[in-house]
């Protein structure tokens, strides 16, 4: 995980992604250049679309499953 620049109070924010992957019908298919990853926490929160249930321990804490949130800004 990179840089990550919060709002708590409007809960906009903004991610660095040094590793992340390119998602071609379900699968991961190739590796993207670092990317941005903005949007809104509140508004994030009502669009999780989709959960795992493959639980990985974050270096951050506790259990955390692959989510999906429609509508987050990618650039890179």
């Amino acid at each position: 995980m990179g840089m990550i620049h919060t709002n708590p109070i409007t809960g906009n924010f903004s991610i660095v992604c040094p590793s992340a992957y390119l998602i071609e019908n379900g699968a991961i298919s190739n590796p993207l250049e670092p990317v941005n990853v903005t949007g809104n926490l509140y508004e994030s929160l009502k669009r999780i679309s989709g959960l795992g249930n493959d639980l990985f321990l974050s270096p951050f804490g506790g259990n955390n499953p692959t989510v999906v949130i429609d509508g987050l800004s990618v650039t890179g």
